[in-house]
C-alpha cells in the first residue's frame, strides 16, 4: 500500500496481473503497435549485426599457442689423471661444465589460466643419452680445443687419437654407459630432462623463457601435459570435432616467438612467427585429412604441413575455422608428429582423446580473464573504435604482461588516436552479442534511425485512438444522483457533526491506471460543500480496489462495491461516522452482476470494477 493507502498490485488475485484492464478492443488496437515496435528492433539489430567486424577464429585461439623447448640440463665433471704431478704435487684435477642442450621443439597451447600446456605426447619421451654426448664433446672441446674439436654433429660419439692416447681414453670413459674410471680419468655426470615454454610475448627474456614440469603420470604417447608457474595466462577451449564442411587452421611455431611484425605473413616465411596452416576434412571421414581433389591454395597448405611437421607445429591446435564471422576458434584436436610410413596424411588425434587426459589428470579447460579483454578489445579494434579499444588492450597487457599480439594491436591504436582516427567514444560489444561500431555502422544507424521514426509514429497513433475511444465512452453519461450530502463544512474547517474534513478522501491517481470512485461511492471526498451537483464525467471505477462486498444491510447499498477494512485509521479511504450518518441510503435497486466474472455491478457502471469488462444492459 502507498503513502495515499491505495492498494498495491500485489492485491490482485494471483491468477491475472494487476492494473488497468484493457478490453479486447483497446488490445486490438495495441497489437499493430507491439508489432511495429518488434519489427523495428528486429530490423536495427539486423543492421548493426551485418555491420560490425568479429575477431576470427585465429585471433580468439592465437594468444594461447605457445613454442616449446626440449631440453638436457646436464652436468660434466672432467677428472684428469695424469702420470705424473705438477709443480704442486698433485695428480688429479677437476673441471666442471654445465650444458642445457636442446633435443627437440614442438608446440603447444594453454588450456587454462593456471598454466597447463597440452602439447604431443612425443615431447616428454627424450633421449638423455644424446644431450649427455652433447655435453661431454662440449666439455673436451673447452679443455683440450686442439686435440678435441666439435664434429660437424655434436650429438655424434668421436674419437680424437689412438687408443694409447690418454685424452681418448678419457673421453671414451666420459661417454655413456660411463665405464669405470682409467687411470686416465674419466667423467662424472649429472643430467636431467627440462622444459621450457615460449609464449607469444614481445620479449622471452622478460616475460617468457617458463620453465615446466612434465606429467608423466597422466600423459600419453599421443597427449602430453606441461605445468608452468603462471597465473593469467590466455587459454583455449577445447571441443569435440564439428562438421566436416567448415575449414580448419593448424598453428604453431617453428622458432621462439617474437614480437608481431607490422606486415603480415600469408606465406609463414618469418621463423619466430606463428604459422596458420589451412586444412580441410575428407567430408564424412573425420578426422582424416582432405589430400585428392585440391584446389592450388589447399595444396599449398597440406605441402606446408607435411614440411613443418617435425620441426616444430606438431603439438599445436588445430582451430575450428567456425560457420560464420562469430563463431569459431575453438580447438578440435593436434597432430602428434608427421604421417606415419606409408600413409598420406598425419593422424588427428581427437579433441575427446584430449579432454579425456585433462580429466584424468584432474585438470579443468577455463578461459581466463586476459581472454576476454582482449577478444573485447579486438571488437573495438576490429571496426577502427581505436580509441574505445585502447583500456582493453591496456588491461590485457596488465593481466598478461608482454602480450604479443596485445601490444602490437595498442601500439597501432595509439597511433591512429594520434592522428585523429578511431571512434573517440566506447560502443558496447561482448563475443556473444556484438553491437555495430560507430565509424563502420553509418547505414545501419540511418536505417535505424528511419524505423524509429516509423515506431514513434505509430506509438503517437496508438495513444490517440485510444484516448478518443475513452473519450467516445465517457462523455455524455452522467452519474446516478446521489441523495442530499451531509451539510457543508463550517468556516472552522469542521463538518456538520464536528468532525474534521477528511484528507483521506479520494486520493490523487497513485497510478496511471486508477481513478478515482464514483460520487457518492465510500472514498469520495466528504470535504465538498452540501449539494454541489455531481459531476457528468464519469471516472473508471479504481480497480485497485477490487475485494467485493461481502456485507448487506440497510445501511450498505446493494450494487456498491465496497473496499476491505482499513485498520489503520490514518490512512484509507474510509468516510467519516458524521459523513455516513448524514447522507441517507438511495433507494434499493436490482441487483447486478458481471457476466464475466461474478462481481457486482455499481448502478450506472457500463464497466465491471472487479475485471473491466463491459457490463450488459
Amino acid at each position: 500500500m502507498d503513502g495515499n493507502g491505495v492498494a498495491a498490485h500485489n492485491d490482485c488475485p494471483s491468477s491475472r496481473s494487476c492494473g488497468e484492464i484493457m478490453s479486447g478492443h483497446q488490445r486490438h488496437h495495441l497489437l499493430p503497435l507491439a508489432l511495429a515496435t518488434s519489427v523495428g528492433a528486429m530490423a536495427l539489430g539486423i543492421s548493426t549485426a551485418q555491420a560490425h567486424s568479429h575477431p576470427t577464429p585465429i585471433e580468439r585461439a592465437a594468444p594461447a599457442v605457445v613454442f616449446i623447448e626440449a631440453r638436457a640440463h646436464v652436468e660434466v665433471t672432467l677428472i684428469e689423471h695424469d702420470l705424473f704431478p705438477d709443480k704442486h704435487g698433485i695428480h688429479v684435477h677437476v673441471f666442471p661444465y654445465t650444458s642445457d642442450p636442446l633435443l627437440d621443439t614442438a608446440s603447444g597451447f594453454f588450456v587454462n589460466p593456471s598454466g597447463t600446456v597440452v602439447t604431443t605426447g612425443a615431447l616428454l619421451r627424450q633421449n638423455l643419452d644424446k644431450g649427455e654426448v652433447w655435453a661431454i664433446n662440449q666439455a673436451f672441446a673447452k679443455r683440450y680445443p686442439k686435440q678435441a674439436r666439435l664434429p660437424a654433429d655434436p650429438f655424434v660419439r668421436q674419437h680424437i687419437g689412438p687408443r694409447t692416447d690418454r685424452i681418448e681414453q678419457r673421453l671414451q670413459a666420459c661417454y655413456p654407459p660411463h665405464l669405470s674410471l682409467q687411470d686416465a680419468g674419466g667423467c662424472v655426470v649429472r643430467r636431467s630432462a627440462t622444459y621450457v615454454v615460449h609464449p607469444g610475448v614481445t620479449d622471452q627474456r622478460t616475460y617468457g623463457n617458463l620453465l615446466a614440469e612434465p606429467d608423466t603420470k597422466h600423459s600419453t604417447t599421443d597427449v602430453g601435459l606441461l605445468r608452468v608457474r603462471s597465473n593469467g595466462v590466455p587459454s583455449v577451449i577445447i571441443a569435440p570435432p564439428l562438421p566436416t564442411d567448415r575449414p580448419m587452421d593448424v598453428l604453431g611455431y617453428v622458432g621462439i616467438p617474437g614480437p608481431v611484425p607490422s606486415v603480415p605473413d600469408p606465406k609463414n616465411t618469418n621463423p619466430h612467427g606463428m604459422l596458420d596452416i589451412a586444412q580441410h576434412f575428407i567430408k564424412g571421414h573425420v578426422p582424416l585429412l582432405q589430400y585428392t581433389g585440391l584446389t592450388a591454395d589447399e595444396a599449398d597448405g597440406s605441402a606446408m604441413l607435411k614440411q613443418q611437421l617435425g620441426k616444430g607445429v606438431e603439438g599445436g591446435p588445430v582451430v575450428d575455422g567456425g560457420k560464420d564471422a562469430n563463431s569459431g576458434g575453438q580447438v578440435i584436436g593436434l597432430f602428434p608428429g608427421p604421417a606415419p610410413s606409408g600413409q598420406p596424411v598425419p593422424t588427428l588425434v581427437s579433441a575427446t582423446a584430449i579432454l579425456g587426459v585433462l580429466k584424468s589428470a584432474g585438470v579443468p579447460n577455463l578461459t581466463s580473464l586476459t581472454d576476454t579483454q582482449f577478444e573485447e578489445a579486438m571488437h573495438h579494434f576490429k571496426n577502427k573504435e581505436y580509441a574505445a579499444s585502447i583500456p582493453f588492450l591496456e588491461a590485457t597487457l596488465r593481466q598478461f604482461r608482454g602480450h604479443a599480439l596485445a601490444a602490437a594491436d595498442l601500439a597501432t591504436a595509439k597511433a591512429q588516436v594520434a592522428k585523429g582516427l578511431g571512434s573517440p567514444t566506447m560502443t558496447p560489444a561482448t563475443a556473444t552479442r556484438p553491437v555495430a561500431s560507430q565509424s563502420s555502422s553509418g547505414t545501419g544507424l540511418l536505417v535505424g534511425g528511419l524505423v524509429v521514426a516509423v515506431v514513434a509514429a505509430l506509438v503517437a497513433l496508438g495513444l490517440a485512438l485510444r484516448q478518443r475511444r475513452r473519450g467516445r465512452h465517457d462523455a455524455g453519461k452522467a452519474a446516478p444522483k446521489p441523495a442530499t450530502g451531509p451539510p457543508a463544512a463550517p468556516p472552522g474547517g469542521r463538518s456538520a457533526t464536528g468532525s474534521a474534513p477528511s484528507d483521506r478522501g479520494t486520493p490523487a491517481r497513485a497510478h496511471s491506471s486508477a481513478g478515482a470512485p464514483p460520487s457518492g461511492a465510500p472514498g469520495a471526498s466528504t470535504g465538498a460543500a452540501s449539494g454541489a451537483a455531481p459531476s457528468r464525467v464519469r471516472e473508471r471505477p479504481n480497480v485497485l480496489h477490487r475485494a467485493p462486498s461481502t456485507v448487506s444491510g440497510p445501511d450498505v447499498q446493494p450494487s456498491a462495491t465496497r473496499r476491505p477494512a482499513n485498520n489503520n485509521p490514518s490512512t484509507g479511504h474510509q468516510p467519516t461516522a458524521g459523513a455516513r450518518s448524514a447522507a441517507p441510503a438511495p433507494a434499493p435497486t436490482a441487483t447486478r452482476f458481471c457476466t464475466s466474472c461474478g462481481g457486482r455491478l455499481a448502478a450506472g457502471h457500463r464497466f465491471c470494477g472487479r475485471c473491466g469488462a463491459a457490463a450488459g444492459d
